[in-house]
């Protein structure tokens, strides 16, 4: 029983690797991705060892905008868990470090459309854009939306439905009651 077992496992994980794994960069071992998803421009994309991402993700380097060019490049570490319907939308750089949990519906992006020209419609705007961070064992809750140069520091609770658009130091606590609060853990 154990053989077969064994057996499936390797099967399961060859059938992976044709189906999604070689898109990308590089994709650890014993790492899952569950169907549905969507993976464009994979090969600026890494995925560390024992990973496991939920179906409905999305994850885009973006090359190529509007005219503009990019050099995107995705770092996801090792045993980072994602649930399902999250995204992640990168043109400069995203790094998740081990150990990082993100819930259901999570957004990721490191870049947002210009507005300055008043003819221009907004999708067409050039694209502004900052590297995000996400430190070792950090907490991302359900529907939190991380926006363009944001730092999330090590051990982190970021809460349910959080809006992040600036630096989060190590061991915090965001919350977004009526006003967000930062607390520190400990």
């Amino acid at each position: 029983m154990d053989l077969i077992k064994r057996v499936l496992k390797s099967i399961r994980y060859l059938v992976l690797y044709l189906l999604h794994y070689h898109k990308l960069e590089s994709c650890g071992k014993h790492t899952v991705l569950i169907k549905p998803m969507r993976i464009m421009g994979g090969k600026n994309i890494s995925i560390g060892d024992y990973t496991y991402i939920l179906n409905g993700f999305r994850i885009e380097a973006i090359e190529k905008y509007e005219g503009q060019e990019f050099s995107p490049h995705i770092s996801i570490g090792d045993r980072v868990e994602m649930g399902q319907n999250c995204q992640i939308s990168c043109v400069e750089s995203i790094v998740i470090e081990d150990d990082v949990t993100l819930a259901p519906n999570v957004m990721i992006n490191d870049s947002t459309h210009g507005h300055k020209d008043k003819v221009l419609p907004i999708e067409r705007q050039p694209l502004s854009h900052a590297p995000i961070h996400i430190g070792k064992g950090s907490l991302i809750g359900y529907g939190a939306v991380i926006l363009p140069g944001t730092t999330i520091g090590k051990n982190c609770f970021i809460g349910a439905g959080c809006i992040i658009a600036e630096n989060i130091p190590d061991f915090t606590v965001v919350s977004n009651h009526t006003n967000m609060m930062m607390k520190t853990i400990g």
